[in-house]
């Protein structure tokens, strides 16, 4: 993939009133006139695309904030009489948008399931992002350095293939003892659930994902939600920041790669 294939989504963002267009125009042309290279991939290019990312995180909060304003200002209320056994009872029934609060947990349904499925699109928009940075830093190094080996030619998808790339043909300690890197494998889960399973905390055999569901509910920005998750707001920031983080610790390797291979000339 072309190193800026992935920014159509963002484009798409601005599109949506998401991110100012002179924020995409500045940071993008930036980019472009450098160019990526292994040297400054990190610094001028993905902490650069990053300030997208947290615009884009912004714009959806922001809807989904909105969203929650509207139903709790233009909810309505009437009251429900009914007989029964020769007595009359009544019942306060609260309507938004054709729902009724006597079928529907209205207050969950649009202050909780409707944010949470924005920023599920959302969450994917961004774990994408993330997985093809590590794509496109693979194909820098076998650009730059003459690698026979593509990353096509390794096992696996997704990160996986990318930082055992990144490990077995770079020569690259991708810090897979970090704290971040085993975060990153929990948010991976979850993006799996969310993308294959519709969010539901089950295993292949139908069965709870224990182990996932302990991480849910230990999370601050996570809520079980029967058997599915609710994303609370703070989620997307927290996947952005570890992520960020775990490049820090990625950049760091790649220039102790270098130095470790000037000094051995």
């Amino acid at each position: 993939m072309g190193g800026f294939e992935y920014t159509e989504r963002f484009v798409d963002a601005f599109l949506c009133k998401l991110i100012p267009w002179p924020v995409i125009s500045v940071l993008f042309l930036q980019i472009m006139i450098i160019g990526p290279t292994i040297a400054n991939w990190h610094k001028n290019e993905l902490v650069l695309s990053a300030e997208l990312i947290d615009r884009f995180i912004d714009g959806v909060e922001s809807q989904a904030s909105e969203s929650i304003d509207r139903y709790r200002k233009g909810k309505q209320c009437r009251v429900v009489e009914f007989d029964d056994a020769d007595q009359t009872f009544a019942e306060r029934i609260e309507e938004y948008r054709g729902l009724g609060s006597d079928t529907w947990d209205l207050q969950s349904l649009f202050e909780e399931h409707f944010p949470s499925l924005q920023r599920r699109s959302a969450f994917l928009t961004v774990w994408g992002y993330f997985e093809h940075e590590l794509d496109k830093l693979c194909s820098l190094y076998k650009a730059e350095k003459n690698f026979r080996l593509d990353l096509s030619d390794m096992n696996g998808h997704g990160i996986d293939r990318s930082t055992r790339y990144l490990e077995k043909v770079a020569g690259i300690n991708v810090q897979y003892d970090s704290q971040e890197w085993k975060e990153i494998k929990k948010i991976r889960e979850l993006r799996n659930k969310i993308t294959h399973q519709d969010g539901r905390l089950l295993n292949k055999q139908g069965r709870p994902a224990v182990e996932l569901i302990s991480y849910v509910e230990k999370s601050a920005f996570l809520k079980k939600d029967g058997d599915g998750v609710i994303l609370k707001e703070g989620f997307l920031k927290y996947v952005v920041d570890v992520f960020s983080a775990y490049f820090g610790l990625i950049a760091e390797s790649m220039k102790e790669r270098e130095t470790a291979t000037q000094e051995s000339r």
